[in-house]
């Protein structure tokens, strides 16, 4: 069971998931323990995904190899963000077809699931890259869409991001401190609701500029997510303090007329 979201910021890139890795005897699950979800790969590439945690493994080493031998992210002629998901794509779903996965036929009517978010630095810009559950076909996420969220988790937490997104984001994308915030609320919200699966600890990386303008990745540490539950917390505590706004307004209304005959 798992939870990823990822967001384009102004200024970056925030993914965050979950901590419970579930095991199962292929009908029911039957233990949960504490996994970290996210992989760094130098300073320049986030993975995490949701399923088959063989699938995210064989993807990661596609990643691992395409970065540090074959240069796949290395800026030349010809290349960009686009080119480099294809290839990867198509890197992925060969290693998938040497055990019986064909190419282009959904994980799921294998019987395997999984769903990758993948963030990376090219030619000094951040890209998020959704690679969704059944054709694995990239999805770059832009300023009009810029969450997105997978795994078990999903159907609680797309319908919060979407609630965020028309209430406070309506013509523009957040920053990263607020993707960071957004992130870490719609975890811990699915966290709160959902029926078991989805659990703590919380782990998320971001992509920001470091002192020389220079975009590049790592970890948020433990203090700074406790920061951000704070603010959760805080946020949380002045939405239901509101509540009295509605009182206050009852108290001052006019008396219901009474039917005269």
């Amino acid at each position: 069971m798992t939870v990823v979201v990822g967001i384009k910021c102004e200024n970056g890139i925030v993914v965050g998931a979950d901590g419970s890795a579930t095991s199962s005897d292929g009908v029911q699950p039957t233990i949960e323990q504490p996994m970290d979800k996210i992989d760094l790969i130098g300073n320049r590439i986030i993975f995490t995904g949701s399923g088959a945690v063989g699938i995210k493994q064989r993807f990661l080493r596609i990643l691992n190899d395409c970065y540090s031998k074959e240069q796949v992210f290395k800026k030349r002629d010809g290349h960009s963000h686009f080119v480099i998901s294809k290839n990867l794509t198509q890197r992925f779903l060969k290693d998938l077809s040497e055990t019986g996965l064909a190419p282009g036929q959904p994980l799921y009517q294998r019987g395997s699931s999984f769903a990758g978010l993948l963030a990376f630095v090219y030619d000094n810009e951040p890209y998020l890259c959704e690679f969704p559950q059944g054709d694995l076909q990239p999805e770059f996420k832009e300023d009009q869409s810029w969450f997105c969220a997978l795994g078990c988790g999903q159907r609680i937490v797309d319908p919060f991001l979407g609630f965020i997104n028309r209430v406070f984001f309506p013509d523009k994308i957040p920053s990263l401190l607020d993707g960071i915030f957004i992130a870490n609320w719609a975890i811990r919200h699915a966290i709160n609701l959902n029926t078991g699966g989805i659990n703590d600890p919380i782990s998320m990386a971001i992509i920001e500029k470091n002192g020389h303008n220079k975009f590049e990745v790592r970890k948020l540490s433990e203090d700074e997510l406790l920061e951000s539950e704070q603010m959760i917390q805080d946020v949380e505590k002045y939405m239901s303090s509101y509540k009295t706004v509605f009182q206050q307004q009852g108290g001052d209304s006019p008396p219901i007329p009474t039917p005269q005959s």
